[in-house]
């Protein structure tokens, strides 16, 4: 019994900690290598942690991004212009927070979601 209940739970973690391929999400604004949910620019409490953001962009590198609604490209904010996937894949390591304020880390070239967590199991006796 024991024996099963151990398999169970090294079958769970694997499962609940396989990488996925994902990407930075749509209702993202980009702000050099940080990204934020579109309702967090309206959210007070994220208003000096955002300019924080914008002023670390190195002058004339429009390095400001957005994806939102049904949008499938990401643009640039000033221009308003498509990126191209040779633009994205120049992309940085991209800290993204979330509507609730969770912060995920997305490899750069807006890859993988980078991994935060890891498990093993030492012994089982």
């Amino acid at each position: 019994m024991i024996k099963k209940i151990m398999i169970l739970v090294a079958a769970i973690l694997l499962v609940g900690t396989a990488p996925a391929f994902a990407e930075v999400p749509s209702q993202t604004i980009i702000i050099g290598s940080k990204a934020y949910d579109v309702n967090l620019l309206f959210n007070a409490a994220y208003k000096g942690e955002i300019q924080q953001a914008i002023n670390a962009v190195p002058p004339a590198t429009n390095q400001f991004y957005y994806k939102i609604n049904m949008m499938t490209q990401w643009r640039t904010i000033f221009g308003n212009t498509s990126l191209t996937a040779e633009q994205i894949g120049q992309w940085p390591e991209i800290t993204y927070i979330d509507a609730v304020g969770m912060e995920h880390i997305y490899k750069s070239g807006n890859g993988d979601e980078a991994d935060s967590e890891s498990f093993s199991v030492v012994d089982i006796y």
